[in-house]
């Protein structure tokens, strides 16, 4: 009375990489001059603009808006590791040696529980 198990057999759908390459070729020159704004409020508002646009010419054609969602965070990835490994500075605008100042404040808490 032995058990077996089927081995399931899965495959991950495709991506497509046309529509990918589309959205690469209309929004990579935009995305990138957003990452070169260094205060965070001001970066992310204008990456939410670009998304919105892509996002609103994509329900016009009817395709899935998940998927282009998908290619738009990849499309975003691609460019922040692209500068990371050209030795770019950061998004923040610091270069790769420069730490972020660190501020601690020690003491003994009033009260820990209760």
């Amino acid at each position: 009375m032995g058990w077996t198990l089927k081995k399931n057999e899965w495959t991950p759908e495709e991506a497509d990489k046309e529509s990918y390459n589309t959205l690469k070729d209309k929004y990579k020159t935009p995305l990138t001059e957003a990452y070169t704004i260094t205060t965070k409020q001001d970066r992310n508002q204008t990456i939410a603009e670009i998304k919105n646009k892509a996002t609103e010419e994509v329900n016009e054609d009817e395709d899935d808006g998940k998927e282009i969602l998908s290619h738009f965070d990849k499309l975003q990835k691609e460019i922040v590791r692209t500068k990371i490994l050209n030795g770019e500075n950061r998004i923040d605008g610091r270069d790769t040696e420069t730490v972020r100042p660190i501020d601690v404040k020690l003491g003994i808490l009033p009260r820990a529980h209760g």
